[in-house]
């Protein structure tokens, strides 16, 4: 109701500070328990300072913004550095979509059975369900964003050749 009556006293265009006056004492309150309940501390994670995550495929994944460094659950975001010749495991997940922005390099990405050559400036997006791997073939080390939804978690990562590529 309240949203409404903004609205409504917004169309007539009446100055912001007119409506704010004219709220009632039970409104003012239902709004300021709005606001807190949205309000929140800016977290910035600079790379320079990011944890370093050491893969068994010789990658360093820094998580920027995810479980481990906020109460974020819809998505997340990691710098991946992808050795030259040196592949991402192939694996899936069952409940996280993807997305791979390259950064630097080149190499060869595989979603399911679709294999194409990648570079700077490509966006990959992975669907949940369908395995996929990233080999760097280039001659320098790949640098990969790597976007989740939602947030990343170890327990949806699974290692398994044999997963459908099929939703």
């Amino acid at each position: 109701m309240l949203i409404l009556r903004i609205y409504a006293r917004i169309r007539a265009r009446a100055p912001v500070a007119q409506w704010i006056e004219r709220l009632s004492p039970e409104q003012e309150v239902a709004s300021s328990i709005l606001a807190r309940r949205t309000s929140y501390h800016m977290i910035i994670i600079n790379r320079q300072s990011a944890a370093t995550i050491n893969t068994p495929h010789g990658s360093e994944i820094r998580p920027l913004i995810d479980r481990t460094t906020s109460s974020i659950e819809l998505c997340s975001l990691a710098e991946e550095v992808l050795p030259a010749g040196a592949a991402v495991s192939r694996h899936y997940h069952l409940e996280t979509e993807e997305i791979y922005y390259i950064l630097r390099g080149a190499g060869r990405m595989t979603v399911g059975d679709d294999v194409r050559d990648v570079s700077a400036g490509d966006a990959i997006f992975i669907p949940r369900n369908h395995t996929h791997t990233l080999e760097n073939t280039g001659r320098e080390p790949m640098t990969i964003l790597l976007v989740c939804g939602p947030a990343y978690s170890y327990a949806d990562h699974h290692a398994n050749t044999v997963m459908s590529t099929e939703y």
